[in-house]
This record gives C-alpha cells, sequence and structure tokens, in this order.
C-alpha cells in the first residue's frame, strides 16, 4: 500500500497544469486569422512589403505551418509528451490519409482527361435510366472507382449537368442524388475510410461493417426520399 501512495503522490507532483480555453482557441484561431488577413488584406492595405508579408502569411500552406509551430510551443508546458513523440504519432496516423487523398485526386483527373467518365455517363445512358438514379449511380461508381467524395460529386456534377437539365427534374434533386451516391460505399481507397479507422481505432472489417455498408444505407435512403420528393416538385416551393 505504502509502495502504491507513494506511486500516486509521485504522478500527482509531475502532473502537468492544465491549459486555460483561452490558449486552447488561440491555437485554432492563429492559422485563420492569418489566412483571413492574407485573404482580406489586399482591400484594406496599399501595395508594399507589408501587404507582400501578410500575403505570405496569409498562405494557407504557411498558416498552418504556423499554427502548428504555434500550437507546439505554446502547448510545452502542458505536455506529458514530447512534441517529437506527437508529432511522429500525428504523422504516423495522417500519413496514409494524405497519400490515399492526394492518389485520389490524381486518379479523378485522370478520369476528366481521358474520357471514361464521359463512357460511363453514354453507356448507362442506354439503358433509360431515371435520371435521379443514373446521378446516383454515376456518382457511386466513381466514388468506388477513386475514393475521393469531392471528385465523384464534382466529376458527375460536370457529366450530368445537361442531361439532368433536359430531363426535367429539378436540378436540385439531381445534385441530391449526386451527393447521396458519393456518400456511399466508402471503400479502403477513401481517405475518409482510414481517418474513422485510425482515429477510433477500429479495424478493417469493422469499419468496413459500420461505415461503408452504413453509408450506403443512408446514401440508398437519401435517393429513395429524392425520388418521393420528385412525383411532387411542381408543387413544392424552391424546386
Amino acid at each position: 500500500m505504502d509502495a502504491e501512495v507513494k506511486a500516486e503522490a509521485k504522478e500527482a507532483k509531475t502532473e502537468k497544469p492544465k491549459m486555460s480555453g483561452g490558449l486552447a482557441m488561440s491555437i485554432l484561431l492563429v492559422p485563420i486569422i492569418l489566412i483571413l488577413l492574407g485573404s482580406f488584406g489586399a482591400m484594406i492595405l496599399p501595395k508594399g512589403p507589408v501587404l507582400d508579408v501578410i500575403a505570405f502569411l496569409g498562405s494557407k500552406n504557411v498558416a498552418m505551418t504556423v499554427g502548428v509551430l504555434y500550437g507546439a510551443f505554446v502547448s510545452i508546458p502542458y505536455l506529458n509528451r514530447s512534441v517529437t513523440e506527437i508529432m511522429s504519432d500525428g504523422a504516423d496516423t495522417v500519413g496514409l490519409i494524405l497519400l490515399i487523398t492526394g492518389a485520389g485526386g490524381a486518379y479523378g483527373g485522370i478520369l476528366q482527361a481521358s474520357g471514361i467518365a464521359t463512357f460511363i455517363t453514354d453507356y448507362f445512358g442506354n439503358f433509360n435510366i431515371p435520371i435521379l438514379v443514373l446521378c446516383f449511380v454515376i456518382a457511386q461508381v466513381l466514388r468506388c472507382a477513386q475514393g475521393s467524395t469531392t471528385v465523384a460529386l464534382t466529376t458527375t456534377a460536370a457529366i450530368m449537368a445537361n442531361a439532368a437539365w433536359s430531363s426535367g427534374v429539378s436540378p436540385i434533386l439531381c445534385a441530391i442524388a449526386i451527393c447521396a451516391g458519393g456518400i456511399g460505399l466508402s471503400l479502403p481507397n477513401d481517405s475518409g475510410f482510414w481517418a474513422i479507422s485510425r482515429f477510433f481505432h477500429i479495424s478493417v472489417t469493422d469499419t468496413i461493417r459500420g461505415w461503408t455498408i452504413g453509408g450506403f444505407i443512408a446514401g440508398v435512403t437519401i435517393l429513395i426520399f429524392t425520388c418521393i420528393l420528385a412525383q411532387f416538385q411542381a408543387y413544392l416551393p424552391g424546386l
């Protein structure tokens, strides 16, 4: 018992103080303020060296770097581990996510440049699929192919714009159907899949069960409600 009491007393003595709420908020606000200054500085300040410095610091990459360095510096008195260890853990967690995000964006560019996306649209168009279902299916296929939701949504919206306009269905409902297709079937080629798996320490199998299948069910549900709304679009405001 004496050994346990001494160990607890030693831990209490070495416990770091808690960071104040204002200091914690400043870590979040520093990069945001720098980006805002870089964005609106040209509207307030005349051209000159001061504006050049503000524009440089307001660049999103520089601002985020400054934010990380500021956060590491002010957090040192409150950390029980070294900054190097914490950054190493963070790099190990997000490294794969960044890699897959970059690969997904590059693959999406290849899809758009090669004309494969247009071929997919023409192929499914031969089956006389309703426009809302077609928007959902193409977004879903592109999402499964390259992983990125953003690339799937923007690519599908670009290639379906004319078809959606000529179909007579509300463009808003078409956009919702595209988004429904984009959120489903998040596979291991998606950075979001690994963000959920790594940040919450969930196995790949459990992530597929909870995240991938759950997202697909949510997307199909949204599509069903969108198709129902399409039947009443003449009576609904804003559509």
